[in-house]
């Protein structure tokens, strides 16, 4: 009965994925190789090769080995790339050799198609994530727009616009009798819709406790101040037509001009 191979039956033994790159090590070339590991390292040593070639695929490191008797002891290990493998073992000659080098070689190509394997199916878990998120976001974006209390609060502010204005036409004589009352509805529709791209918010200060208070503002939301014409003119500007606007005003002058006869 043959005995499988370890490199192939487990190549996890021999070879390892650091930072998305396979490496194997000095140690575990001696294993595969049946040499001593001071062999291996005084190869690695002797190699007579460019720096940036050596610094790209030979890491030293010092770690912790266990050595006859159980004793431990520190001693260099050198993490290798598959290139750096290659270059390393291009020498060592023999039909045993060759056969360890080929199952090394097959070992780093089962590893890299398990490698990409594994990160194939992080994507694919990834992209189900992003799209469950997503989804998730869809339901709360659609949620947020149906919520009773941030409809109902955009209703009430827009009847308190809407009662201003009618305050200021009251206040200087302005029929409203043509003025066609705006949708509360659709108008607090379209606040939480404005609400969703782009949210402002109001941060004040109470004057006795510096207390703050914050408050969400729909986009391109004005401040009422009943008391000024020109702000209450805008806001009339913005809910009615230009032609019962002037026709609101024809009716106040005429109103004023008819009190000044009498």
């Amino acid at each position: 009965m043959t005995t499988p191979n370890p490199l192939l039956s487990t190549p996890e033994h021999f070879i390892s994925s650091q930072n998305g790159k396979l490496i194997t090590t000095s140690m575990a070339i001696a294993e595969a190789f049946t040499k001593e590991h001071k062999d291996i390292l005084r190869k690695i040593e002797s190699l007579d090769i460019p720096i940036d070639f050596s610094s790209a695929h030979f890491y030293a490191h010092d770690q912790i080995i266990t050595v006859g008797g159980g004793a431990k002891r520190k001693s260099k290990i050198f993490r290798i790339t598959k290139d750096g493998f290659m270059l390393l073992v291009m020498g060592f000659t023999g039909k045993k050799a060759m056969a360890v080098k080929i199952a090394y070689i097959n070992a780093f190509n089962m590893m890299a198609k398990e490698l990409a394997r594994q990160q194939s199916q992080a994507d694919q878990v990834k992209q189900k994530q992003l799209q469950e998120i997503s989804s998730r976001a869809a339901k709360e974006h659609e949620l947020f727009r149906a919520a009773p209390a941030y409809r109902l609060e955009a209703r009430d502010y827009v009847c308190e616009v809407l009662e201003d204005c009618r305050a200021f036409a009251v206040e200087h004589g302005i029929s409203m009798a043509d003025w066609e009352p705006v949708d509360r509805d659709k108008a607090a529709s379209g606040i939480l819709a404005d609400m969703l791209h782009g949210i402002r918010a109001e941060l004040t200060f109470n004057s006795m406790t510096l207390e703050p208070q914050f408050k969400i503002l729909p986009p391109g939301a004005m401040y009422i101040m009943p008391t000024d014409p020109d702000c209450m003119m805008a806001i009339a500007d913005r809910v009615v037509s230009k032609e019962v606007l002037a026709a609101m005003l024809q009716a106040g002058i005429a109103r004023l001009a008819a009190g000044a006869k009498a």
